[in-house]
Order: structure tokens, then C-alpha cells, then sequence
């Protein structure tokens, strides 16, 4: 919020004596996946990043799609549960990052703790004693029902909300980045893919890859170098 309205380009370009190239993080690394991760090859990507929160973004013929106000592909601002879902950090409720992001998971698992029993509460916390998304997928891996439950209905949101994109904008291939995506990949990529088999149109219920961003913890900085390239395309002979 501190740097709402601030023209951090200009003050950037002033210090540096530079050119100035951002966006948010979701665009940068739905960009980077297009052109050196994941979906590298493919003429359109829809970019999930599942971490704190839920972002997106949409590349085309690689190139960000931003929208008619510059902020398209909001993908965790979709409502997956329209009747007394819990309350965003938008001001919305039952969006899907109310429920499946870091923040949401942890939420969830929280209040399903309190309902099993303290037995549930010792067991889902590690070495931080508090309850966290990694926590309850540890748990889900070392055979706890409630903990499988939980990611099995994380899983069953995330597929709402990819087939919902599905269905809009048909994209060539879906990638999920992030920590919880990546963290939990054994335990979503399996279960969104049957969701999306069962929630997509017919037309569009064709094998359209769902796959584990490629780039890892460096996408921010390949996307970031990638806006570079988009402002100056002779930057990329910098990078390759």
C-alpha cells in the first residue's frame, strides 16, 4: 500500500540513468515460464502462482495480456464458493484465494483442526508449532485422513478455477508456480487435472497440459530480466 500512486519507474530511471520496465509478479513470471520455463513452445499460457496469496497471468504469441486497465488474469479474484465463503483480502468472499492459497489452506486447516480434536492440532504443527500449509501436506503424506481431505478439497478448488480459465480464454497450457504449487505438486497436479477433466466444456475437455512451473525460486528474476526483453528486444541477446 505504501507505494500506491508512486511513479517508482520515474524515480528508478532518474537514479539509475536507465530505462524502467515492471509489472507485478505474476505477469513477470507468466512470462518467464513462456520463454525459458514450462511453456516454452506454446503459443499461449495461463499462469497460476500459488503461494501467500493466488495471482495469474496470460501470455499470447509471447506477449503478457494485460487488458483494457493493464491488470488482467486476477485468477485467485474468481468466486469458487458463491454462498457463505470466507472473506478476501479484495473485499469479495469465496474467492479462490480465500481458500487455496498459503494463507486460505492454513485457515481452513486451522478450523478443521479445532473441530478433530487437540490430537490434530499437535499433529499438523512442525518445528514452528503453528499450523501452515506445508505442515498439513506432511501430514496428508505421512497417511492422516483429515490432513488428505483437506488437500483433496484444496485440489478440487484449484480445478474450479483453472477450468473456469479453461473454458474463457482456452489457453495451450496451464502452469502452476509458487510455493504451495510446488511444494505440494504430489498431492494437487493429479487430482486438479481429473477436476478440470470433469469440469471443462466438451469442446474444450481435450488434454490441455496442467504441469509444475520449470524455473523454481529464479522465475521473478527471469521474469523481470523478460520485461527487459520486452522493452528492449535487443536485451535478450544480453541474457542468452
Amino acid at each position: 500500500p505504501e507505494l500506491e500512486g508512486v511513479p517508482l519507474a520515474g524515480i528508478l530511471k532518474e537514479a539509475f540513468h536507465c530505462e524502467v520496465a515492471g509489472d507485478n509478479d505474476a505477469n513477470a513470471a507468466a512470462l518467464a515460464e513462456s520463454r525459458f520455463g514450462a511453456g516454452a513452445g506454446y503459443s499461449s499460457v495461463a499462469y497460476f502462482t500459488v503461494s501467500t496469496g493466488i495471482g495469474g497471468g496470460f501470455v499470447v504469441d509471447g506477449r503478457v495480456y494485460r487488458g483494457s486497465s493493464g491488470t488482467s488474469a486476477e485468477f485467485g479474484h474468481q468466486c469458487v464458493v458463491p454462498i457463505d465463503g470466507p472473506a478476501c483480502d479484495c473485499g469479495a468472499t469465496g474467492c479462490l484465494e480465500a481458500v487455496a492459497s498459503g494463507r486460505g489452506i492454513e485457515r481452513r486447516a486451522r478450523l478443521l483442526a479445532e473441530r478433530a480434536g487437540p490430537e490434530h492440532t499437535r499433529a499438523w504443527r512442525l518445528e514452528r508449532g503453528v499450523i501452515t500449509a506445508a505442515s498439513v501436506a506432511e501430514a496428508a503424506r505421512r497417511g492422516d485422513a483429515l490432513a488428505a481431505r483437506l488437500w483433496t478439497e484444496t485440489a478440487e478448488f484449484l480445478g474450479l478455477g483453472i477450468s473456469n480459465v479453461i473454458n474463457v480464454l482456452d489457453p495451450a497450457i496451464v502452469v502452476l508456480g509458487g510455493g504451495v504449487a510446488i511444494g505440494a505438486a504430489d498431492l494437487l497436479l493429479e487430482p486438479i487435472r481429473e477436476t478440470v477433466r470433469r469440469r471443462c466444456m466438451p469442446s474444450l475437455r481435450r488434454a490441455t497440459p496442467i504441469v509444475a512451473a520449470g524455473l523454481g525460486a529464479e522465475v521473478g528474476v527471469v521474469g523481470a530480466a523478460c520485461l527487459a526483453m520486452e522493452a528492449d528486444p535487443g536485451f535478450g541477446a544480453v541474457i542468452t
